[in-house]
């Protein structure tokens, strides 16, 4: 598998096309925020857009910052079931293993 790299010349350019002021700043969600889109997650996975639009609402976020989050905490799900699959069984008589 071969590695991304930026082409020659480029490095230390914004990655949103050059320009610093056309990148989004990242966004940083309040514990309140976060809460209720942990709710809405583990109710659904996936948001129909009338959703979206009304959970962006009710958290004063925009649409593409839910979309984003839950496509994030989507892929982090699914990596915290791939992890615990690939986990091997603490053997017999191990502490923290089975009994």
């Amino acid at each position: 598998m071969r590695a991304k790299r930026s082409p020659p010349g480029r490095s230390g350019v914004a990655p949103c096309g050059g320009e610093p002021s056309a990148c989004s700043a990242r966004t940083s969600f309040s514990t309140r925020q976060l809460t209720e889109l942990e709710k809405e997650f583990h109710f659904s996975r996936y948001l129909s857009r009338a959703r979206r639009l009304e959970v962006a609402r009710s958290l004063r976020l925009r649409d593409a910052q839910v979309k984003v989050w839950f496509q994030n905490r989507r892929m982090k799900q699914k990596k915290r079931e791939r992890e615990a699959l690939a986990a091997p069984a603490a053997p017999a008589g191990v502490p923290g293993g089975p009994a």
